[in-house]
């Protein structure tokens, strides 16, 4: 039913469980993607333009190393996994589901937290796949 599932990475491991349950039910192959989140605050005031910049930097590393080390994790588990190649924001959801293929999207309700739980205004309606909503655990 769900060969291709895009999972939205979050933080939580149970919402991680329950992707890797729903794969296995399904044999599904399992597309890991990541949105940066809005910043909650601006940088301080004595930083400057490059301390940003290098700070944006290793928000992105870590974001890659995060999906990477899920990706190795999912994979010992049995459950076929791959990286999907981008790292964007809220905004760029609606080309990734298009760009994958997928037939079913997972996206935990933790990962909207950072965005006021909204998703962008033409996301829903042009969606050509369902979407589940994982509640927080």
């Amino acid at each position: 039913m769900f060969e291709r599932i895009l999972y939205i990475i979050s933080e939580k491991e149970e919402e991680k469980h329950t992707v890797m349950e729903i794969a296995r039910q399904y044999n599904s192959t399992v597309l890991l993607a990541a949105i940066s989140p809005v910043p909650t605050c601006p940088p301080p005031l004595t930083e400057g333009k490059t301390r940003q910049v290098v700070r944006q930097e290793d928000y992105e590393r870590q974001c890659w190393q995060d999906i990477y080390r899920l990706e190795d994790e999912f994979k010992k588990s049995g459950i076929k996994a791959s990286v999907v190649a981008q790292l964007g924001a809220i905004d760029n959801l609606q080309s990734l589901v298009h760009n994958t293929h997928c037939d079913i999207i997972i996206l935990p309700i933790s990962v909207l937290s950072d965005y006021n739980f909204h998703l962008p205004e033409d996301f829903l309606p042009n969606l050509p796949c369902p979407l589940l909503l994982i509640p927080n655990q």
